[in-house]
């Protein structure tokens, strides 16, 4: 058999089912894995470190668990005794390391991918340039509409207030998706004292001055972060570029084979450069809020523990050490999504708010799977308050009915369409009704 392990490619339904099958065996070693790492000296407090793809876990945004469960696909393939005639990777450290397994296990089968050429080396650093410069030019842009609409900010209190971070994208910049109908069950005297802090995601550069105007004019108090960093905020982030080649990555070793090189390619392809620039401007603005002496109650973090999260909970944990911290995990999540599993190594150092709050007891456990000692609360699930209305649409039982949801990935929403097509005559022979709901944060376009 032919394999090919790159991001996105065709699996047989073979070994599409044996490397689910690798995936669970290998949830609790990736996080062993990182936690490692974390715990080298010079990394364990630099929130370089933590920010960065690999740190996360973020199994939607970093390839390197797919690509731990990958080695372990083939490592168990070959001691199954299947031929394989050819191996596809889409990662230069990832052949180099399916040749040293294969080397060990004196198994001759070439490995296919790109290779380290002094042109691949030039294209990826003037792509890394273009990320850099286009992510510090929008991250200015952003600054520059902020004080041009900070006029229309209404005043804060006196008095401590309660932070709750979300986030807001085109179709949701002052309708909430995240704490739905939160803000209307407040007292005047709570919503008097509770701010909400977003990022803006997926909005195009010409919509974010009138983003910015409507946030500001919204019934619900915003608090835009841009209006307390400054530029030197902005530069801190963006050159974090320089600091990474900076960052040591012990060795450290999956199956006995030594798979560093693959967290230090990650590091270095800045593939997820804007998520890392926004979570240190998480952390600076923690420390900006602090020097403009704003006082604070409670601070809410959505809760995904991805990057940004990470740079959140670092930034309130060290300059508002006394400040209660709560993670809202507002949402039911997959089992291979990692990053909302905590682990104990961050716990340690820091970088998870100081409890989690799960939307049913049933998540109380589930969530300490890594660290049975993270601290647990019940609080409503208000994403899904819409579930006791009347339904709007309510399908015909005489047609069966299939429910295509597309998740925020376009490659993931591209493989779905894919199987929808490529089974489209024999639904429509059979009368199936389809009904698909794009992510929120899709771009119709794509869809």
């Amino acid at each position: 058999m032919k394999i090919d392990l790159s991001i996105g490619a065709e699996l047989s339904s073979s070994i599409s089912i044996k490397i689910d099958e690798v995936a669970k065996e290998t949830r609790k070693d990736f996080t062993e894995i990182i936690s490692i790492i974390s715990q080298t000296k010079g990394l364990r407090n630099d929130i370089d470190w933590w920010v960065e793809s690999p740190a996360s876990r973020n199994t939607l945004a970093s390839p390197l668990f797919y690509y731990l469960c990958g080695i372990r696909l083939i490592d168990r393939l070959i001691k199954e005794n299947h031929y394989i005639s050819e191996i596809t990777v889409d990662s230069f450290a990832l052949k180099l390391i399916l040749r040293d397994l294969l080397l060990k296990k004196s198994v001759n089968i070439p490995v296919r991918g790109p290779n380290s050429s002094t042109a691949n080396k030039l294209h990826r650093l003037l792509k890394n340039i273009e990320i850099v410069f286009n992510t510090l030019k929008n991250k200015l842009y952003m600054v520059k509409c902020s004080r041009k609409t900070k006029y229309l900010q209404k005043p804060m209190i006196d008095g401590s207030i309660t932070l709750i971070d979300t986030f807001v994208f085109p179709g949701y910049i002052s309708k909430d998706r995240y704490y739905n109908g939160l803000w209307k069950n407040l007292s005047n005297d709570e919503r008097s004292i509770t701010y909400f802090v977003p990022t803006l995601t997926n909005i195009p550069s010409i919509e974010i001055k009138s983003a910015y105007r409507e946030l500001r004019k919204s019934d619900r108090n915003f608090l835009i972060k841009e209006d307390y960093l400054k530029f030197y905020d902005i530069f801190f982030a963006i050159l974090h570029c320089f600091r990474i080649l900076f960052l040591k990555v012990r060795s450290v070793f999956f199956i006995d084979i030594d798979v560093s090189l693959l967290i230090r390619e990650e590091i270095l392809k800045f593939k997820e450069f804007s998520s890392v620039v926004d979570a240190l401007l998480n952390f600076r603005f923690a420390n900006a809020l602090k020097k403009e002496r704003v006082n604070l109650r409670l601070v809410i973090n959505w809760f995904e523990n991805q990057a940004v999260d990470k740079g959140w909970n670092a930034g309130f944990s060290l300059f508002y050490p006394r400040i209660r911290t709560v993670g809202y995990r507002g949402y039911i999540t997959s089992d291979l999504y990692l990053c909302t599993l905590p682990s104990k190594c961050e716990n340690i150092n820091k970088v998870l708010p100081q409890e989690i709050a799960v939307i049913g007891k049933g998540l109380c456990d589930s969530i300490k799977e890594f660290d049975s000692e993270v601290k647990t609360k019940i609080a409503p699930a208000l994403r899904f308050s819409h579930l006791w209305e009347n339904h709007l649409f309510i399908p015909s039982s005489k047609f069966f009915t299939i429910f295509f949801a597309l998740p925020y990935s376009l490659v993931d929403s591209n493989e779905i369409f894919q199987a929808l097509f490529n089974n489209l005559d024999y639904m429509i022979n059979n009368s199936f009704r389809i009904i698909v709901k794009p992510h929120p944060s899709m771009n119709i376009d794509n869809v």
